[in-house]
């Protein structure tokens, strides 16, 4: 099962962190990290699966624009929020029979869930905003994928 994990890009300021917005560099950066990785995307548009936040949702956008994805391929998932508990996402996605499937979501979930998938723990604070990660998932558990590339600014 390709998964595919997104940090959304570089935000602004705003009183509340839910409604922080993508900065015209964080958009630029997702723009062209999409744009360096096309070729390694797949001709299949994945399903896009985003946090409710704002950033993470024009963040999905963009990333949707970039692969061509119908509306129907774009989803908001609560369980992508940053404080969610790592079992709980994994339990989502299990549940899954959609595949290839793209999660756009944040730190410091993006690095936790890369870092069990993988298996190394060196990747858990690792996720940089705009970054692109590709994954072979063989199951949900602790080393159950192994990383095909990364593409960040």
């Amino acid at each position: 099962m390709r998964l595919y994990l997104v940090r959304h890009g570089e935000a602004g300021h705003a009183a509340h962190d839910d409604e922080r917005a993508l900065t015209p560099r964080g958009a630029e950066e997702t723009r062209g990290v999409f744009a360096v990785a096309a070729s390694l995307l797949p001709a299949e548009c994945p399903r896009v699966w985003s946090s409710p936040l704002r950033r993470a949702q024009q963040t999905a956008e963009i990333a949707a624009r970039a692969l061509s994805c119908r509306d129907a391929a774009y989803r908001i998932s609560e369980a992508l929020r940053p404080e969610t508990p790592l079992e709980q996402l994994a339990g989502e996605l299990e549940a899954n029979r959609q595949w290839p499937l793209m999660l756009v979501a944040h730190q410091p979930l993006l690095g936790k869930l890369l870092s069990w998938l993988v298996d190394d723990d060196s990747l858990r604070h690792g996720v940089p905003t705009s970054g692109l990660y590709a994954l072979d998932v063989i199951a949900f558990v602790r080393g159950g994928a192994s990383l095909l590339w990364q593409r960040y600014p």
